[in-house]
């Protein structure tokens, strides 16, 4: 039982790590949405979870891309998201 409890709770330190990780990517991802679409910090959220729901892709994994390659995937704009 207590193997199962150590894994357990090593599960639960990984996944907190993760997020951790992830958080940092997200909010950058944030920032550079902001600045290319001079758009506060709400609707630069929103355009990253359309995107993320369009391209059918994590927000984690879509956010360190954005920040690894500094361009948003499809160079996919918020006004197409308004026309669609």
């Amino acid at each position: 039982m207590e193997s199962q409890e150590h894994h357990d709770m090593q599960h639960h330190i990984d996944s907190l790590e993760r997020a951790l990780e992830t958080r940092g990517e997200i909010g950058s991802a944030i920032g550079i949405v902001m600045e290319r679409f001079n758009l506060d910090h709400e609707a630069a959220v929103a355009h990253l979870v359309r995107l993320s729901q369009h391209a059918n892709r994590k927000l984690s994994d879509l956010a360190e891309e954005i920040v690894r390659t500094g361009q948003l995937p499809d160079s996919i704009t918020p006004k197409k998201y308004d026309e669609a």
